[in-house]
């Protein structure tokens, strides 16, 4: 990517993304989410193509009145990686960034045990990023 692509990218995910914490079925587990909601399909597919990375889908509608629209997504550390990338010019979700790069330290790999200070941990991040998503923040 360019530091070009890197400043649009970013100002798509403050626009319109959301970078979350997701928990799972099994206590104490989470995972990243990185996503961008659009009506303009080709702009997702610009930004994975750019990216190397995630998925384009369609939403269903939820009504006749609402415009169609298209979410690309990441997960775990290729999500990451993006975030990395793109930070320097994140404005509005630069918080949310760092809570993911603080989640990132967590991550031990597939099949290890967390202890209990990471679920504790885990569990402050995900409350915290729950709450900037709760409230906008000015620039």
């Amino acid at each position: 990517m360019t530091e070009v692509d890197k400043a649009y990218i970013a100002g798509f995910v403050d626009g319109e993304g959301c970078i979350q914490l997701q928990k799972k079925r099994k206590p104490g587990r989470y995972c990243l989410r990185f996503r961008i909601t659009q009506t303009d399909k080709a702009i997702l597919d610009w930004i994975k193509a750019c990216t190397g990375e995630g998925t384009v889908r369609r939403w269903s509608l939820q009504s006749e009145r609402h415009r169609e629209r298209y979410e690309w997504y990441c997960g775990g550390y290729k999500a990451l990686c993006i975030l990395h990338e793109i930070y320097p010019y994140l404005k509005l979700k630069k918080l949310q960034a760092e809570i993911a790069f603080e989640f990132e330290k967590t991550m031990v790999g597939t099949g290890n045990f967390l202890t209990e200070s990471q679920h504790i941990q885990r569990q402050s991040l995900r409350k915290t990023m729950d709450e900037l998503h709760s409230h906008r923040r000015e620039v």
